[in-house]
């Protein structure tokens, strides 16, 4: 993947696209927890968010039936892709 910033080209390496992923993929989960806690009326620090975001993370990782879930719709969407054509 290539990025230009300030005009300059750089290449990411793979490994550099998938520490980039992870980075962003918890800010957003930091952003989806900071909106949850104003929708019940909670207010969170920034540490707070942070450590929240971090067992959440775990968590996550860990739930079976989420990574089954995510695993069926992939293969749901591949068939109706496939078979109805793209």
């Amino acid at each position: 993947m290539k990025i230009i910033r300030n005009g300059i080209e750089y290449e990411l390496t793979p490994a550099e696209m998938r520490e980039a992923y992870l980075e962003k993929k918890f800010e957003y989960l930091k952003d989806d927890i900071q909106c949850k806690a104003e929708e019940m009326d909670i207010e969170l620090s920034d540490e707070q968010s942070e450590e929240i975001a971090d067992r959440a993370e775990k968590w996550l990782g860990n739930n079976e039936s989420l990574w089954e879930s995510y695993w069926m719709t992939i293969e749901y969407v591949l068939e109706e892709n496939v078979d109805g054509g793209c």
